[in-house]
């Protein structure tokens, strides 16, 4: 029930439809229980045989691996009011998850202790019960602990020493852990798909304060989509090539602004394989047309100051491996699905569907073999059948998704 998002009410439902014997609440907590030691033995195992792989692609004399990391936090309720919320970090170079951290700042028990008149049976009962909250704190706070607990605990539990950290512009979860290996030992990399959005949330700030930017023949939505969209285009196409990469991301600028009256693709670069549809056409020996209207002066003029921000080497040294957090966001949906942001749930739940959520994202379908044989039940036709075709249908998605990292 927990991997299509639902829980006890929903299974008492199904059972009613199909003609089918009730659990009692009882029943269905001990089997849950049950089914969530089984789970976390067998994510781990599936995050440990990740972080094995990397011992394979990056062979060294010394025991500890260094490799490069991309950390995101997700919360299940959006704002920053949410108590529930997890921290994953997936390698780079298998998009796999290698650790991950779930939090709940919310326990039952707590909250009745809190509600119950002050007595020594209250004060009692408070000090003997067990807590279930694993973090105490706002919302915001929560991807820079579950970060620095993942750091923490890298080299001992995964072998690994997290050297580089792939993150978004928010540097509060890369702060709490820069010197976790020694002073300024982790480096910060930017996800190229934060730093295209970063030009359009610019411009349109920049639009939203000057009125002379608005209108047609201007500044207008379509044409902000344009600077972004090529901006990422640029970057994409000079990884691991600083000069190139500043040279491609300024000649986006008048690549976009061009005209029919003033073409300026002389900063685009040349040859069938440009990104330029004007340097396109030159090197097959076609006259080149315009596409579109382009940018008057006054209104280029404005723009570039704001543009050229996001140019600079400071910023283009942090994205020149041209990789993004995309499967993070595949992770992120897995989780969600299984833990709806509708329900509020408490953290053993979370756990189950957070944890469930990275075996099928590591392993596929196939991953449900590995729980169903740590219980002792015997697989059947169909449902090896069932696995292998979903395992298929993921791995074709996860191919996908790294060719877009």
């Amino acid at each position: 029930m927990r991997q299509i998002g639902k829980g006890f009410s929903p299974g008492l439902k199904l059972c009613g439809t199909l003609n089918l014997p009730r659990l009692s609440k009882t029943a269905y907590t001990n089997h849950e229980n049950k089914l969530m030691s089984v789970i976390s033995e067998v994510s781990e195992l599936s995050m440990q045989k990740a972080a094995s792989e990397l011992l394979v692609l990056h062979p060294t004399k010394n025991k500890i691996v260094e490799c490069g990391i991309s950390v995101d936090g997700m919360w299940q309720r959006r704002g920053y009011s949410s108590m529930n919320g997890c921290v994953a970090a997936l390698s780079v170079d298998t998009g796999k998850v290698i650790d991950i951290e779930i939090m709940s700042s919310y326990c039952p028990t707590c909250r009745k202790i809190s509600k119950m008149p002050r007595s020594i049976e209250s004060e009692t009962f408070a000090a003997d019960h067990v807590c279930h909250s694993n973090f105490q704190g706002s919302a915001l706070k929560m991807e820079a602990v579950g970060a620095t607990r993942i750091f923490q605990r890298s080299i001992v539990k995964r072998g690994l020493k997290y050297a580089h950290y792939y993150g978004d512009g928010d540097s509060k979860g890369f702060i709490s852990v820069k010197d976790t290996y020694g002073k300024d030992s982790v480096t910060k990399y930017e996800c190229i798909g934060h730093v295209q959005k970063r030009v359009g949330a610019k411009l349109r700030k920049l639009k939203s304060k000057n009125k002379n930017l608005s209108g047609k023949g201007k500044l207008i939505d379509s044409f902000i989509d344009r600077f972004q969209n090529f901006y990422g285009i640029a970057v994409r196409s000079s990884v691991g090539n600083l000069s190139g990469l500043q040279q491609n991301v300024i000649a986006t600028l008048f690549h976009c602004s061009s005209s029919v009256e003033k073409p300026m693709h002389g900063q685009c670069p040349i040859g069938k394989d440009s990104w330029c549809y004007y340097q396109r056409a030159l090197s097959c020996g076609k006259k080149p047309k315009e596409k579109y209207k382009g940018l008057p002066n006054e209104v280029l003029n404005m723009v570039k100051p704001t543009y050229l921000e996001l140019c600079t080497k400071e910023l283009l040294t942090k994205c020149l491996h041209g990789k993004t957090q995309n499967s993070n966001v595949c992770l992120n949906g897995v989780i969600w699905q299984r833990v709806p942001k509708e329900v509020f749930v408490c953290l053993k739940t979370l756990k189950s569907g957070a944890l469930d959520a990275v075996i099928q994202f590591n392993d596929g379908y196939k991953g449900c073999v590995e729980i169903f044989k740590k219980l002792n039940i015997t697989l059947g036709y169909f449902t090896l059948k069932h696995t292998n075709i979903l395992t298929s249908i993921e791995l074709t998605t996860h191919i996908d998704i790294q060719h877009q990292m």
